[in-house]
This record gives structure tokens, C-alpha cells and sequence, in this order.
């Protein structure tokens, strides 16, 4: 019962530290909060040697990525409006930038204990034939792992994606089935 009592009180005894480490972002050296503008560089991302992050990319793409990432039939804009909505949707996360090309978009998301902040980096390829895929990548900004957040998080918002996307593309069907319609 005291061991019990001991941990329940360095429990305690934590969590305003814990809280702290969050309200900076999970940044313990204190950078200004700039730091959470600047985008991800998809073509020099280097992945740390930690299981707390996940990317899902298209065949070739580099870094390996994690997972494959699927073709949508729509446009990227469409693309890129449908995530956005997707990140809307979630609990405790936020856009934080969107590139000059409407492309890339930032988010994140705050876990619902603690508050830590994960980041989420997403940029839209076009393909041929008006199709798009994308490079999505989440990780952690604190501690070592994530018992599967990021990868969970990230198929469940593509899993909505496509949800959305599909969504879409059966409305654009239906319109184009009604008679008279252009």
C-alpha cells in the first residue's frame, strides 16, 4: 500500500512538469513558438531512430515510407480541402500554416491526457489524369514511443479522407447522371 501511495504521489508530483513541457509545445529548450511555422522539408526529411513517428508516401518516396499511400480520382485542391476538413473534424488539433501553393498543410494535435503536441505534415502530389496522392507524416515531439499513435492517427484520417474524397466524387457522379445538368 505505501509503494502504492509513493507512486501515486511522484504521479502527482509530475504532472505539473509535465504540463509545463507541453505548454512549450513539447520543446523543453524553449524555442519561440515560430518554430511550429516552418514546414516539413519532404525532400531532405530525415526520420530519427525513434518509434514515434509514422509516413505514409508513394511508391519510390524517400525515406521509406511506412505505408503506401493510396490515389485519389480528384484534383489536388480537392485533395487538399477534403484533409483539411478531415483535420477540422478531430478533437484538440489545429492548422497551424499552409504553403504558398495551397500543397502543404501543418497541423497539430494535442494528446488528451497531458496535452502533448504531436505534429502532422501532409503535402498533395498531383498525378495524371487529374488524380493526387500525398506524403503524410506524423511524430511525436515528446519522448520515445507512441504506442501507436501517429500510425493510427494518420489511417484514420485517411481512412476519413477517403471517406470524404468518395463522398465527393459520388455527388459529382449523381450531378452528372441528372438530366439537363452540364
Amino acid at each position: 500500500m505505501r509503494r502504492a501511495a509513493r507512486i501515486s504521489a511522484t504521479f502527482l508530483l509530475a504532472m505539473p512538469i509535465m504540463a509545463a513541457i507541453s505548454a512549450e509545445g513539447g520543446n523543453i529548450a524553449g524555442k519561440t513558438g515560430m518554430a511550429s511555422l516552418s514546414f516539413a522539408d519532404f525532400a531532405q526529411l530525415q526520420r530519427p531512430n525513434t518509434p514515434n513517428t509514422w509516413l505514409i508516401g508513394p511508391p519510390g518516396f524517400l525515406p521509406s515510407p511506412d505505408e503506401a499511400a493510396p490515389i485519389f480520382a480528384v484534383v489536388p485542391l480537392t485533395l487538399r480541402q477534403a484533409w483539411k476538413d478531415v483535420i477540422e473534424s478531430e478533437p484538440r488539433t489545429r492548422i497551424v500554416a499552409e504553403s504558398d501553393d495551397a500543397l502543404q498543410i501543418e497541423a497539430e494535435q494535442k494528446t488528451a491526457v497531458f496535452g502533448f503536441v504531436d505534429k502532422i505534415s501532409v503535402r498533395i502530389l498531383p498525378l495524371a489524369d487529374g488524380r493526387s496522392t500525398l506524403v503524410a507524416y506524423s511524430r511525436s515531439q515528446v519522448g520515445y514511443w507512441d504506442l501507436g499513435t501517429n500510425r493510427r492517427r494518420l489511417r484514420g484520417w485517411l481512412a476519413a479522407l477517403a471517406d470524404r474524397v468518395g463522398q465527393q466524387s459520388r455527388s459529382v457522379d449523381r450531378m452528372d447522371a441528372q438530366p439537363g445538368r452540364m
